[in-house]
This record gives structure tokens, sequence and C-alpha cells, in this order.
């Protein structure tokens, strides 16, 4: 899977993993939906990857993140309240910034080959944009 497992959970903005006070670890993220779907997709997608990271916690299921009810009662005891949270896209999801993102490397990529034919955009552009259609929603 590489070095870069979190890349398989579509729904997962950021994550981070701190050890506080040499004894405690915090593990932050910001995810789509909600937190069953989040534990489930840890549990169907990179199950090995999150028992290496959460193994030696106190009270991590035996079964691991493959088990997904024990699981999430192991992180939903452990949670910690979120008293404030901020973010730029905060209404988008991650698949839809993704998206964008594609959009705009190709609009880019488009605006380089057109270059000033300008009496040529047009049909360009409708060719551009029915090939291009699944990344304008």
């Amino acid at each position: 899977m590489g070095a870069r497992p979190l890349k398989k959970l579509s729904t997962l903005h950021f994550a981070r993993v701190s050890i506080v006070n040499g004894n405690y670890m915090l593990f932050a993220s910001v995810y789509d939906g909600d937190f069953m779907q989040y534990v489930e997709d840890f549990g169907t997608r990179i199950a090995k990857q999150i028992d290496t990271i959460f193994g030696a916690c106190v009270g991590y299921p035996k079964a691991g993140a493959a088990d997904v009810f024990q699981f999430k009662d192991f992180l939903a005891a452990r949670q910690v309240p979120t008293n404030a949270f901020g973010g730029s896209y905060l209404d988008r999801s991650l698949l839809q910034i993704q998206a964008s993102l594609r959009l705009t490397k190709c609009l880019g990529g488009f605006t380089r080959r057109v270059g000033a034919q300008h009496r040529r955009l047009v049909p360009k552009l409708d060719k551009f944009l029915h090939r291009h259609q699944d990344l304008l929603t």
C-alpha cells in the first residue's frame, strides 16, 4: 500500500498523530460524513496500518480495527470534545475539493493549448467541457 495509507480514505481531509508527555498518543482528524462510516473505512481499507498505530494503546481491541464495533467503542471511550474548530472549506467534501483541483489543472492545460486562437475557442471549449464534465459537479 505504500507510505501513505490514509490516501485510501476518500473522506479524510487531515490526520495527525502526536505523542504527548512521552506516553500519551493524540490522534486528530477531519473527515466527511459520520463517525461510524469513518471508523468502518479504517477497519475495511487500512486495518493493518491502524493496528500498527493504535496497537500499543491500553484497551485496544484484540481483533484490532477490523472489528469495527469494538474499534468504534475504543475510540469513542477516549474521544476528547472539540472546543473550537475552523477551516477554509467546511462546506465542501474532500471529493469536491479534489475534483476542483483536477478541473483547475485541466483548465490550465486547455488554456495553454488554445493560446491566442480566439476564433477556434468556442468549439474547443465545448469539446473540453464534454470531455471533463464529470469534474463539473
